[in-house]
């Protein structure tokens, strides 16, 4: 796991914003002693592998005081920059990833 958050770091754009009364080559020594090992690469692999789904797993937990269910479900889907990732968010969003307000929670 700290490799893949290392290779999204390394591959990924950068931007620091600071505001307030800061002293410029402070601010940058401790940029330097925390983050200066990161690469500073604008080249690279941009995309990464689609997990491969091994076993179909269930978990329940039942909680006899609760007074509502949740269900949670998870699907492999297209990446951002695929042409049916738009509907996916949306159908996400219709179908509870809004919470309470919610097109399916509130019918």
């Amino acid at each position: 796991m700290i490799q893949a958050y290392n290779k999204i770091v390394s591959i990924s754009k950068k931007i620091l914003s600071f505001v307030g009364d800061y002293e410029f080559s402070e601010t940058e020594t401790l940029l330097n002693q925390n983050l200066g090992d990161i690469e500073n690469s604008s080249t690279g692999e941009k995309t990464f592998p689609t997990p491969e789904v091994k076993e179909a797993k269930t978990v329940e937990i039942i909680k006899n005081d609760a007074q509502q269910a949740q269900i949670i479900q998870g699907w492999i889907v297209p990446a951002f920059n695929s042409e049916d990732y738009p509907a996916l968010v949306l159908l996400n969003v219709i179908l509870g990833s809004a919470g309470l307000s919610s097109r399916l929670f509130l019918n």
